[in-house]
């Protein structure tokens, strides 16, 4: 299967919309926030330009769309785990360390690989040529996705309970 990434634009706002407000993707992300057109912008404008303000300060951030054999399918982006997150110092989050977020928005081709696969090209392609590990902290409650995740060679590595989130880090060099 032909999967490609194209950077976030404007245009794809709409798409967005529709993705985080269909079921599957809702139960996990950003399930507080009833969304419309006018705070996908609010949100996503800075992302397009490759920052998001953290604090008042500008932190990198790439996002992208991702398509299968031409079909807009889902999202991912990818940014330093330590610009965001509260990193524990342990030998298991060393080196450069990116964390990615993303989803197949599209509900017909849910349970297909095309979520791991995507995801390992991606690394491959993109977050491997800027850093050494990535880390993905999943809802613990989340089966699909932590499968998806172990299938595209993530190990889990730390469970946040006060947090529901289970830390798993995938590393250059690992086979998948």
């Amino acid at each position: 299967m032909k999967i490609s990434f194209c950077k976030l634009s404007v245009n794809d706002f709409p798409i967005i919309l529709k993705w985080l407000e269909t079921p599957h993707v809702k139960a996990w992300w950003d399930t507080h926030i009833s969304w419309n057109l006018e705070k996908i912008t609010e949100k996503y404008q800075s992302y397009v330009a490759g920052f998001k303000l953290e604090g008042g300060e500008r932190k990198t951030i790439f996002a992208y769309i991702i398509a299968a054999q031409g079909r807009d399918v889902g999202y991912i982006q990818y940014y330093s785990a330590h610009d965001f997150l509260m990193i524990p110092n342990t030998p298991s989050f060393q080196g450069a360390l990116a964390a990615i977020d993303f989803y197949i928005g599209e509900s017909d081709l849910l349970g297909h690989g095309i979520g791991s696969h995507a995801l390992s090209q991606f690394m491959d392609e993109v977050v491997f040529k800027h850093f050494d590990a990535a880390l993905v902290t999943p809802d613990i409650k989340n089966i699909a996705a932590i499968g998806c995740y172990q299938k595209a060679g993530f190990i889990p590595v730390l469970e946040q309970e006060e947090k529901n989130e289970l830390w798993l880090i995938n590393r250059k060099g690992n086979e998948r």
